[in-house]
């Protein structure tokens, strides 16, 4: 008997919300004018609650519409491009061992010198080492991208700044003499073929 009383009460409503919709809508948002905390509070309340399947939801959601959220992303940095660069700026700012990491991950993805043994999270612990010891830090290639080294923790190490010069220097006076050995040695081809 109770459930055949509710079941008539939802229909009820059902049709009333049907033929009055504006007037609800508008009754519910002069209710939410009026009382914003109220409604914050119970919008926390319920994301709480069911915060994972909220965060699937949404994971499924972009999942299925990868273009869509693409454009999405695309009109939005266009439209509040100034706002973008500031927010990325200050996230640099916070966190230099990540944004160096992104750096050398894009240099490592273009040479086509990206390892598959390690994990970003891995190679991100070493510039997060070497931003917590200061601006007189850096992340260096024991062998160099352009020399055919891997973006791998195991080709990477954190040194001073000094160091890094140093090391610099003789890896620029070490691609100075492949190139000019590789010149010679393109010449004596075409020469003797």
């Amino acid at each position: 008997m109770i459930a055949a009383n509710s079941e008539t009460e939802r229909e009820r409503s059902r049709t009333y919300y049907a033929a009055n919709r504006d007037q609800v809508r508008e009754r519910a948002r002069a209710r939410h004018m009026a009382n914003p905390e109220k409604l914050r509070e119970r919008k926390r309340a319920y994301y709480a609650a069911n915060r994972q399947n909220i965060l699937d939801s949404h994971l499924a959601w972009r999942t299925a519409n990868t273009d869509k959220v693409r454009q999405m992303a695309a009109a939005y940095r266009a439209a509040n491009r100034e706002q973008v660069q500031n927010r990325s700026q200050e996230w640099r700012i916070a966190n230099p061992g990540a944004a160096s990491a992104i750096v050398s991950k894009r240099r490592a993805f273009k040479l086509a010198q990206r390892c598959t043994c390690c994990t970003d999270a891995d190679i991100k612990k070493i510039y997060d080492i070497a931003a917590l010891c200061g601006s007189g830090s850096h992340v260096d290639h024991k062998i160099q991208l352009s020399l055919g080294g891997r973006h791998c923790i195991k080709n990477l190490e954190a040194m001073t700044v000094d160091a890094h010069i140093e090391k610099s220097k003789l890896d620029a006076s070490a691609r100075a003499d492949v190139r000019r050995r590789n010149t010679l040695l393109r010449n004596w081809a075409t020469k003797w073929s």
